[in-house]
C-alpha cells in the first residue's frame, strides 16, 4: 500500500465532531475483539486479556474527551521527555514481544518540556499503540527542534499501520485539540512510514487558588496510580477521576492480574488505589514490594462505608481508607501532597 503524502495537523477551532472514519476504525477494532472472543471463548486467560483490552480502550478514550473538551486542568511540569518515553516503551514491550516484533528507543540526551504528564503519556501510548498495528519492528527517538519545540519520532512502521487504524485517528484529534504538529511521510527504508509529534512550549498559569485566595493542596503529577478493585464500577470511576486531573493510572481487578506485570514489565506504580483490604493475604505483601521497587508515596484502601475517610500513613506503610460512595470528593484530595 502506498503511504499517503505529508500530513500536518496544526491547531484549529476545538470540536468534538467525530470524523466518519475514526467511528468505522472503532468498529472495526470493536469488530475484531469480539471475533477473537469467540475463537478464545474456552481459553480464560485471552478472555481475561481481551476484557482488560477493552476496558483500557474505553478508559483511555474517556481521558481523551476530557482533553479534547478542555475540562482536564491545566497542569504541566518540566518532564525528561527521552525519560518519559523509556517508560512508556517499558510497559509496552511485553505486547511487542508477543506480536514477535521489537520497538526500541535510540539514545539521546535529557529534553525537558513543560508539559501536562497525563496527555504525554497519551500521545506515547497512541504513538506506539499505531506503531504495533503496523506489524514491523520500529525506532522511537526524542529530539529538540530548538529550545522550546521538542518532536517525538517513530520510524520503520509498517503500511498495516494506515490512516484509518484506531490509534492514529485518536491521535489525530489529540494533536488538533493540543495544538501540536502531527506529520505522517515516507520513510526509510522504502515502503516504511515515520510519524512525528511535534510539542510545543507550555503557557504555564500561576497554582491553582481557592476562593479565599489561599493555595490549593498540589497533587503531584509524578505518581502513576494502580487501581487494584474486583468491583467494575468504583475502578472505572476512580479511573475517571484521575483522568479529569491529569494523574496516569492503570486499573486492574485482582492480584492475579497484576503480580506478572512486575514480573515482566517495570509499570511504575507509586501510588496504590486498592478495593482490595490490606488484612487479605499478600496485599500487604504487594504493597511492600511496591514500597521498595518504587518508592510506594501513596495507599488508599476503598471501603463499603459511606462517608469514610481515614488518613494514611505519610510514607504508605500504613493505608488511607475511602468510601467508596463519595469517591468524587475524596480520592483526589488524598492523593495530594
Amino acid at each position: 500500500m502506498k503511504p499517503s503524502p505529508s500530513l500536518a495537523l496544526r491547531a484549529g477551532p476545538l470540536t468534538l465532531e467525530v470524523p466518519a472514519v475514526l467511528l468505522s476504525s472503532l468498529g472495526e477494532w470493536l469488530a475484531g475483539r469480539a471475533l477473537r472472543l469467540q475463537a478464545e471463548a474456552q481459553d480464560p486467560a485471552r478472555v481475561l486479556q481481551a476484557g482488560a483490552e477493552l476496558e483500557q480502550l474505553g478508559l483511555e478514550m474517556q481521558a481523551l474527551v476530557h482533553a479534547l473538551r478542555g475540562t482536564r486542568p491545566a497542569a504541566a511540569e518540566a518532564l525528561d521527555l527521552h525519560a518519559a518515553a523509556a517508560q512508556t516503551l517499558q510497559q509496552w514491550q511485553p505486547a511487542w514481544r508477543k506480536a514477535g516484533l521489537r520497538a526500541e528507543l535510540l539514545q539521546g540526551p535529557a529534553l525537558t518540556q513543560d508539559i501536562e504528564a497525563g496527555l504525554l503519556q497519551h500521545a506515547l501510548d497512541l504513538l506506539l499503540g499505531h506503531g504495533l498495528a503496523g506489524g514491523r519492528d520500529v525506532h522511537l527517538s526524542v529530539s529538540a527542534l530548538d529550545d522550546a519545540r521538542h518532536c517525538l519520532r517513530l520510524a520503520g512502521l509498517g503500511p498495516s499501520a494506515g490512516e484509518e487504524e484506531l490509534h492514529w485517528q485518536l491521535l489525530r484529534l489529540l494533536a488538533r485539540a493540543r495544538g501540536w504538529v502531527l506529520q505522517r511521510r515516507e520513510g526509510q527504508p522504502a515502503g516504511t512510514l515515520e510519524v512525528e509529534i511535534r510539542i510545543d512550549a507550555f503557557n504555564d498559569e500561576s497554582a491553582p487558588r481557592d476562593e479565599e485566595g489561599l493555595p490549593r493542596r498540589q497533587l503531584d503529577l509524578a505518581l502513576r496510580v494502580l487501581v487494584l478493585d474486583p468491583h467494575e464500577a468504583s475502578r472505572v470511576e476512580c479511573a475517571r477521576l484521575l483522568g479529569l486531573a491529569g494523574v496516569p493510572c492503570d486499573c486492574h481487578a485482582s492480584l492475579d492480574q497484576v503480580l506478572p506485570l512486575l514480573e515482566n514489565a517495570d509499570p511504575g506504580w507509586n501510588a496504590l488505589v486498592s478495593g482490595i483490604p490490606a488484612d487479605l493475604p499478600g496485599m500487604t505483601a504487594f504493597a511492600l514490594q511496591l514500597r521498595q521497587r518504587y518508592g510506594l508515596r501513596r495507599w488508599i484502601e476503598l471501603v463499603d462505608e459511606d462517608y469514610r475517610f481515614d488518613i494514611g500513613g505519610p510514607d504508605g506503610s500504613r493505608p488511607a481508607r475511602l468510601g467508596r460512595q463519595d469517591l468524587a470528593h475524596t480520592l483526589v484530595s488524598s492523593l495530594a501532597g
